[in-house]
């Protein structure tokens, strides 16, 4: 892809945006760069606002994009996949092969 190409190269030469954001999954390597320390650490800004509460916030979505124990990227949204229904019927549509031990 030529944006990330271009992007890539501008970031390595300090050309770069400050923000930015990813809308194509997996396009963009958040984990080498920050490895590299080339992406700024979420949690330091955070910890440096005397107005921010991570605790207002669901810790372990920030946890779950966490790279050495920094956060260099934010999810601007997420989902939740339930399914409700009679355990039977759904552990048979899911697991045909196991249908007959149903937990």
């Amino acid at each position: 892809m030529p944006g990330i190409t271009r992007l890539n190269n501008e970031i390595l030469t300090g050309e770069g945006p400050d923000l930015f954001f990813n809308d194509i999954a997996g396009s963009f390597d958040f984990d080498s760069y920050a490895k590299q320390g080339m992406l700024a650490d979420f949690y330091e800004l955070m910890e440096a606002d005397p107005d921010f509460e991570r605790s207002d916030y669901l810790e372990n979505v920030f946890e779950a994009f966490e790279t050495d124990g920094g956060l260099y990227e934010l999810v601007p949204e997420f989902q939740l996949y339930t399914c409700l229904g009679k355990r039977r019927i759904l552990w048979r549509r899911a697991f045909p092969a196991r249908a007959e031990s149903v937990p």
